[in-house]
């Protein structure tokens, strides 16, 4: 606690990732179009606009691109090509869900290892607890199977772990908002192509593990939409997002290089 000066996992004051995206969205939702439900399929930059095609709606032009769909982007493939050698893994696995407040929770949050590279922590937010569920693992393709198939598997990880696993398995069952993700790092040698940029986890996630995840995507977002403002075209506003960001992108991922 002393060596993070109060902050990080027992902070007094925190506005969860949930809210933050309410509040952030509810401030623009009347000068943004929102488009829920679809995916894109795919991009031509044919160096004037960006062509965009989608699965469920028709194809559009647009100015700019920017990429913001996390880790596993399915679109970054589309402009970057499809090598995933940009990711270093770092040989996690963790499940993220919200389980009822119980009497044993407190307002400090709870760390717990057992043996074969597991540990649960448990985080009270003042209403309700949020698990992690960590397990060291090579990558195997966990991260694609369905939700169902991931709750067995970690039924199966942390049957025999102890401490509060049994209650933390049995509310699991019941969380809505159960996501489990691989832990790495995204490492690119340029964030932009053309007129399509990288923002956040897509183009330098620092790890989900780290806690800089959601600084270092509205850093680079604020940062990014500062220099489209005050550039006249989009090369010289790419480059300069990249000169500004990349130090600090740069340090947040070797704090974090140690995983």
């Amino acid at each position: 606690m002393d060596t993070l000066d109060g902050q990080g996992f027992v902070s007094d004051i925190e506005i969860v990732r949930g809210e933050l995206v309410s509040v952030l969205c509810d401030h623009i939702r009347d000068k943004v179009e929102y488009i829920f439900g679809d995916s894109i399929t795919a991009v031509n930059d044919n160096g004037d606009q960006v062509h965009v095609s989608f699965a469920n709606s028709d194809a559009r032009d647009f100015d700019l691109l920017l990429l913001a769909d996390g880790l596993t982007s399915k679109t970054h493939a589309l402009v970057f090509g499809n090598n995933e050698s940009y990711i270093h893994h770092l040989n996690q696995y963790t499940a993220y869900f919200t389980i009822p407040h119980h009497s044993t929770d407190s307002a400090w949050s709870r760390w717990y290892n057992a043996p074969g590279g597991r540990n649960i922590f448990l985080r009270p937010d003042g209403k309700d607890t949020r698990v992690f569920l960590s397990v060291i693992r090579t990558p195997n393709g966990l991260e694609k199977l369905s939700v169902q198939e991931q709750k067995a598997e970690m039924h199966k990880v942390f049957a025999d772990a102890g401490w509060e696993a049994p209650r933390v398995l049995s509310a699991m069952e019941k969380a809505g908002d159960f996501f489990l993700q691989e832990n790495a790092q995204v490492k690119m040698d340029s964030w932009s192509k053309g007129r399509v940029a990288l923002v956040g986890d897509a183009g330098y996630c620092p790890s989900r593990i780290s806690g800089m995840g959601t600084s270092v995507a509205i850093v680079g977002a604020y940062i990014l939409a500062g220099e489209i403002a005050t550039h006249d075209n989009h090369t010289d506003a790419f480059a300069a997002y990249e000169k500004v960001m990349r130090p600090y992108v740069t340090k947040a991922q070797v704090r974090n290089s140690c995983l």
